[in-house]
């Protein structure tokens, strides 16, 4: 029995045992759960749920539904008489499915599914994104912190209610595949890949294989049926080509929103109209245009309230180490550290020197940039050469590829350091003697520690 039937079965069972003035909702964590609970024991691989059912029965949930097998039965059997059970063969995939049912609802209901993809800045866009149609939306779901995979995508859905009018939804993928798993789990009706980069490279091998994961959302929208819009970056190389009835694109070159950035001021010129968009919390051209596109897709789907959205693209804030404006003593610091990949760490950079003046004395810490695979070493090294283009007064590099860094850094301002515990003493005079510190490195890091330091 495949899992479509088996959320039939489970729809046909609610609507015939429970009282039609209750709904239960679906909960996988059994410390959560209560008598208007059913209980989803997902099967991990680290752990079994069905061995919380003690738990769960203690609450008066009334309901379980767990996957099929001899150890399983022997669990459940023990509680035979105090909850009711449905057996699936998947509860992984049920879960999918499930969410599936709450985002077609979602729409059914006059809402909007939004799913966002790409390499780099997808993170920042979704939070972009739901501050604009937070503002003009009573009820809208997003995806909390990274929880963008096969399991985190269904969970976001299923904070849905009655009255959600709109879901925003990042999918994450790391292997092959994984972007069609989300897309089924979530069939959105609008959407962007943000764009192709150097990510994952231990498991994508190349760029074409990253394209060819990031762009299925738009492979997948293409086949639905449903009324859609999907947005196109015509700067990248490899979305350029994507084109059809329900899509329109964006970007510096000739594009259907042509984005143009001067003055720390992003223009968006479409057909005959002319949006400005500035923003004082924001930093770097990429922040900015990813600005430009949560702004297009709101826009696409709320016209009538663009004066709203306008106005609301003033007062967006990046979160904690995205992009964020800090500052010890008198120093300002610049912290990026949840992520990192060559074209991010260049990007950021370009975005932090529009922020200084001449006089400022501006050091750069940047670390390991992780997930290259057998690139990792030669994108050290030729990132290295760029940012040594760039004549920066100072740099520290942390991390185990600083061997491979240097081997590419021409200039001879540079130091290097293991990890952040090795740097933390010498970071105490920097702050005496900077005005102005960029922090970027990749996640397994953790440089906002170096945030610790008072």
């Amino acid at each position: 029995m495949n899992s479509l039937n088996e959320v039939s079965k489970f729809k046909t069972y609610i609507s015939t045992n429970v009282e039609q003035d209750i709904v239960l909702n679906l909960e996988m964590d059994s410390r959560k759960t209560s008598s208007e609970n059913v209980f989803l024991a997902i099967r991990g691989e680290r752990f079994n749920a069905v061995n919380f059912l003690e738990q769960v029965v203690k609450n008066k949930c009334p309901i379980i539904i767990y996957e099929d097998t001899k150890e399983n039965n022997s669990l459940v059997e023990q509680f035979k008489n105090q909850i009711s059970w449905i057996k699936v063969t998947d509860t992984t995939s049920f879960l999918q499915e499930f969410s599936r049912l709450i985002s077609d609802k979602i729409k059914s209901n006059n809402g909007q599914v939004f799913a966002i993809s790409g390499s780099n800045g997808k993170t920042t866009t979704r939070e972009m994104l739901n501050h604009l149609v937070s503002g003009i939306c009573d009820n809208v779901i997003t995806t909390q912190k990274n929880n963008n995979n096969h399991i985190g995508v269904p969970l976001t859905l299923l904070q849905a209610t009655e009255s959600t009018q709109v879901a925003i939804i990042e999918l994450g993928s790391n292997h092959p595949g994984e972007i069609k798993v989300l897309c089924e789990a979530s069939n959105p009706n609008y959407g962007v890949t943000t764009n192709i980069g150097h990510t994952h490279l231990e498991f994508f091998h190349s760029l074409e294989a990253v394209f060819k994961e990031e762009a299925y959302l738009f492979e997948w929208m293409n086949s639905s049926s449903d009324s859609k819009f999907f947005l196109v970056n015509n700067d990248d190389e490899y979305l350029k080509p994507i084109n059809s009835s329900f899509t329109k694109s964006y970007g510096e070159s000739d594009s259907d929103y042509k984005f143009t950035f001067e003055d720390n001021k992003l223009t968006i010129n479409y057909a005959k109209e002319s949006f400005n968009i500035s923003n004082g919390y924001i930093t770097g051209q990429h922040n900015f245009f990813n600005l430009g596109v949560a702004f297009v897709l709101s826009l696409q789907a709320y016209p009538e309230r663009k004066k709203d959205l306008l106005e609301l693209t003033k007062t967006f804030r990046p979160t904690f180490n995205r992009s964020q404006w800090t500052q010890i003593d008198k120093t300002q610091i610049f912290l990026d550290a949840y992520n990192a990949n060559p074209s991010s760490m260049l990007a950021s950079i370009d975005g932090f020197l529009t922020k200084i003046n001449e006089n400022d004395k501006a050091l750069f810490i940047i670390g390991d940039m992780n997930e290259l695979g057998k690139l990792t070493q030669g994108l050290h090294k030729s990132t290295a050469r760029e940012i040594s283009n760039k004549s920066l007064e100072s740099l520290v590099f942390i991390g185990q590829y600083k061997n491979h860094f240097k081997a590419g850094y021409a200039a001879e301002n540079l130091r290097l350091y293991e990890d952040v515990q090795s740097y933390m003493s010498d970071l105490k005079n920097d702050l005496k003697s900077y005005t102005h510190i960029f922090i970027k490195g990749s996640r397994s890091l953790q440089l906002e520690r170096l945030l610790d330091i008072t």
